[in-house]
């Protein structure tokens, strides 16, 4: 979620984070996945899967399950949110919170308005960086 405030980041909104990553290295995770039998080797699910939550794998429904982190927020005390980020960890894994907004916010501003295909600009900067990690993120703003 992307919240106004001036005072923390010079783009003048901050990033606030309404999930959590569930992977395979968090010790809650671990905790649960091993009470159901299940193990963590090389910090993946039964040696395999990274995420310790998904849809899918059914191969793996005992200890991977498909039961997300829930919180409840009321957008109306938090003040102005232009916008919210749904991605999954291909996104999360590669550029920080606070840099997805700063680039939505870019494109936003270098478009004059909203951006119709941002998710497609979000996933093709993720993939430059993912290909060139050397590369000054901070020439791309």
């Amino acid at each position: 979620m992307c919240l106004r405030n001036p005072a923390q980041t010079p783009c003048g909104y901050v990033a606030q984070r309404l999930s959590r990553d569930h992977t395979a290295e968090d010790p809650e995770e671990q905790e649960r996945i091993k009470a159901a039998g299940g193990f963590i080797t090389r910090g993946r699910v039964l040696g395999i899967l990274a995420v310790s939550r998904s849809f899918g794998d059914h191969g793996m429904k005992d200890f991977v399950i498909g039961l997300p982190h829930l919180c409840e927020v009321n957008l109306t005390e938090r003040g102005v949110c232009p916008f919210m980020i749904l991605a999954c960890d291909g996104l999360w894994d590669v550029i920080t919170d606070q840099e997805a907004i700063e680039m939505v916010l870019e494109e936003t501003k270098n478009n004059n308005g909203p951006v119709e295909n941002i998710a497609e600009i979000l996933v093709s900067l993720v993939y430059f960086y993912f290909y060139f990690p050397l590369f000054d993120r901070l020439k791309l703003h």
